[in-house]
């Protein structure tokens, strides 16, 4: 297997240095442009995978084989672009029959029997046409199909181990790690010197529970690619479960850190193991210790600030109070840039942390460049409740792009009329009501299924709001306070 490896790594670095040369120049038989095509998609190279297909264009642009890649390029488009492929192509062949089964209407029994034909029909499968069974079957929510067939799928390949390790991938994907465990222990079992199924493996044992083996499958892995930065990360967390070896686990975590040291899972669980060793308290001295660094590390600052209590006005500003100074010491490095604020205020917002967010970006606010343009910001101020601020806010958006800047997006008008029914700005939300048009926030039919949904709720508070309007009860401010579409 690494020859083969090997072989495709040759072909893969002779076909790049060959694209700086007239296509006229380039020289490849169908075969290695196909093995081209697949090897790329193992590596996810987008790029490398468009390159080939123009090539095969040029050379051998009656071969089915590169007609059928161009469906699979296609379907890693979000838009309908392989649909419209199989609409306006027509064709035959394992990988054919396959990959257009996406696109039929069969559901149920009559599925499960297109599948059973499959195998019926044809006698063996390559590497991709194997890949894109799996795939397929699982997409049309036939995952068991694969699961109960697998004995009868791997007697139509001669090589089980791209069959074993499609299947993992799919049901790690699909949260059946039992089902994952089953088809990477065959893996290693086959092919014990791929130090990245041993540590798939370790991984998807701790998911189900089994740390022990979970260790003992990194030990494997790290035996294969010492130094492997995130295998020994994830060695540190087992040995952190199984509480022993804390002090390896600190050392080499301590080392990891120094080359990512904005790294926040590995910074929490270096917290968390010095916790075990030292105490909370000392734990907390040496993130302060961290954050008050010439060099900004967002992830000690944060972790520090978490670590602290902010239930009260004084702890905000507390926290306020530091920010303000981590950053004020660090404005000639070149790191305090908008984008860096926004990134971390991101992660902390996506973490649950929308708090500490908000006050990452006021801080911004105060001692950076205007942030009231940001739409996070206005998120923030609005949810949490930080009324003062998000008036600012709308009010500076009015001033730069006029009173009804809201309009025509879902996000920034539902936000505003929360603001405004909390504040008691009833006149600006009955014009609002008596001149909205759908229309404006876009063709359902054209929309995603989260903007679908988006645009309903939308459409349905603005009701609500002017049925409650028509009540004396709910024409006060004090009705509206804690006022949020969801609840």
């Amino acid at each position: 297997m690494d020859d083969f490896s090997d072989e495709r790594d040759e072909l893969c670095k002779r076909f790049r240095q060959s694209l700086t040369k007239p296509i006229s120049e380039r020289f490849y038989d169908e075969d290695e442009l196909v093995e081209l095509f697949d090897y790329a998609g193992d590596l996810s190279d987008d790029y490398l995978r468009m390159e080939v297909l123009l090539c095969g264009a040029r050379f051998y642009p009656d071969s089915e084989q590169l007609r059928l890649r161009r469906a699979i390029f296609y379907n890693g488009f979000e838009s309908d672009a392989e649909q419209k492929f199989f609409q306006d192509n027509s064709g035959n062949g394992p990988l054919w029959d396959i990959l257009q089964l996406r696109y039929t209407e069969l559901a149920g029994d009559k599925l499960v029997k297109a599948l059973d034909d499959l195998l019926a029909t044809y006698t063996e499968f390559d590497d991709e046409e194997i890949i894109q069974l799996v795939n397929v079957a699982s997409q049309l929510g036939q995952f068991d199909w694969v699961l109960d067939r697998i004995d009868a799928i791997r007697a139509h390949t001669t090589f089980p181990l791209t069959l074993h390790y499609e299947v993992a991938v799919v049901a790690e994907e699909a949260g059946r790690y039992d089902k994952a465990v089953e088809m990477l222990e065959l893996l290693t079992d086959e092919d014990p010197s791929n130090a990245e199924q041993w540590y798939m493996l370790a991984q998807n044992y701790d998911r189900v529970g089994r740390s022990e083996d979970a260790l003992n499958a990194v030990e494997f892995a790290l035996a294969l690619l010492p130094r492997h930065k995130q295998m020994q990360a994830f060695r540190a967390s087992m040995f952190f479960k199984l509480e022993r070896s804390l002090d390896l686990a600190m050392r080499e975590l301590q080392e990891i850190r120094k080359e990512y040291p904005d790294d926040p899972e590995v910074l929490e669980l270096l917290c968390n193991i010095n916790d075990k060793l030292n105490g909370a308290d000392d734990t907390t001295r040496r993130l302060g210790k961290m954050a008050s660094e010439s060099k900004p590390q967002y992830a000690a600052l944060t972790l520090y600030l978490l670590r602290m209590p902010m239930e009260t006005d004084g702890d905000e500003h507390h926290a306020y109070d530091l920010l303000e100074a981590f950053f004020s010491g660090n404005e000639s490095d070149g790191t305090n840039t908008r984008d860096n604020w926004v990134a971390w205020a991101k992660f902390c917002a996506d973490a649950g942390h929308r708090r500490l967010a908000f006050l990452v970006l006021d801080c911004f606010n105060e001692v950076g460049e205007d942030l009231f343009d940001l739409p996070l910001y206005l998120e923030l101020a609005v949810t949490l409740h930080r009324d003062d601020s998000a008036m600012d806010i709308i009010s500076c958006l009015q001033e730069k792009h006029g009173k009804t800047y809201y309009r025509g997006d879902v996000n920034q008008s539902m936000l505003y009329v929360i603001e405004m029914m909390r504040a008691g700005r009833f006149d600006e939300i009955r014009w609002m009501i008596e001149n909205v048009d759908a229309a404006e926030y876009g063709n359902p039919f054209e929309l995603s299924l989260e903007q679908r949904m988006n645009r309903k709720l939308f459409l349905v508070m603005m009701a609500e709001i002017h049925q409650k309007l028509q009540l004396p009860q709910y024409c006060t401010a004090e009705a509206w306070k804690d006022f949020d579409p969801l609840l």
